[in-house]
């Protein structure tokens, strides 16, 4: 599931990822990891609190979600 996510992730952030888009790709990485979150919050059945189960480093990390790029080279 992770490896078709990133590849969704690279091919939309690629396309979109332009100029004044810094607030937008913020706004989506924190949306993507919520989701990821809930998704295996739920697979695991986990009893404990969702968001000290499955921290940001542990999702990037363990699970290899690939982080959207919040920072735009700059154009000539």
């Amino acid at each position: 599931m992770m490896a078709g996510l990133n590849r969704l992730l690279r091919g939309w952030s690629g396309y979109f990822h332009y100029r004044h888009s810094s607030r937008v790709m913020v706004k989506l990485n924190w949306q993507v990891r919520e989701r990821v979150r809930r998704w295996l919050w739920r697979k695991h059945s986990c009893k404990r609190g969702l968001w000290t189960a499955y921290p940001d480093e542990r999702l990037h990390g363990q699970y290899g979600l690939w982080p959207l790029p919040t920072r735009v080279a700059r154009q000539p």
